[in-house]
């Protein structure tokens, strides 16, 4: 196998591992600060 096929499937692998990475961090803490904030809307009405 050329060396830069493997080079290419390398970074392929590591921006999906990336992207697994950061979406359900971004996902799970985009809800919890909405939570929050609806919290904080309900406590104060602002």
């Amino acid at each position: 196998m050329p060396d830069h096929v493997l080079d290419l499937s390398r970074a392929q692998f590591a921006m999906t591992a990336m992207f697994h990475v950061l979406w359900p961090i971004l996902t799970i803490s985009l809800s919890a600060f909405l939570v929050l904030v609806e919290a904080l809307w309900m406590r104060t009405g602002e």
